[in-house]
């Protein structure tokens, strides 16, 4: 028999843990999973690189941007086995709400791919056109039922 202690909360009062018995067949083996974990999809960037070129630093820049081998290293080496992943700026609201719904759909559709490359790996939250409530519902609607997503991720307007 084996006992197992797994960390479940940690609170101002203190950390909490979990106390199991397993026979040596039953151990469990345990994934460490990440949600919202962000990116910037490719239109995105252009905006924001045509608007504030020195936004952000290089690498900031191509971390955020990588859904593949960059993303997966730095998640081997924190020990991550899977994300959930989304897009991690809300898009500006000064654009034209016709834009604005084209650019999460494309978001959303980059992300999309990224997770059928690696569905063991990544799973997504949407984004959504929020200045337009509906074309938020639609692509709500879009992302779960046709791209696979597992829910969205709200911004402030």
């Amino acid at each position: 028999m084996t006992y197992v202690t797994y960390p479940l909360a940690q609170t101002h009062a203190g950390k909490y843990y979990a106390t199991i018995l397993f026979s040596e067949k039953e151990v469990p083996t345990l994934r460490t999973i990440t949600i919202e974990e962000h990116f910037l999809s490719t239109d995105i960037r252009q905006i924001m690189r045509r608007n504030s070129p020195q936004a952000a630093s290089a690498r900031l820049n191509e971390q955020l941007a990588d859904l593949g081998p960059l993303r997966l290293q730095d998640m081997d080496a924190a020990g991550i086995d899977f994300q959930v992943i989304s897009h991690g700026v809300a898009a500006n609201t000064s654009l034209p709400h016709d834009e604005i719904v084209h650019l999460m759909q494309a978001a959303n559709d980059q992300l999309a791919t990224a997770i059928m490359a690696h569905p063991d790996r990544f799973a997504g939250f949407a984004a959504l056109p929020m200045t337009n409530p509906q074309a938020a519902v639609a692509e709500l609607k879009r992302a779960v039922q046709s791209l696979g997503f597992k829910g969205a991720m709200i911004n402030g307007t």
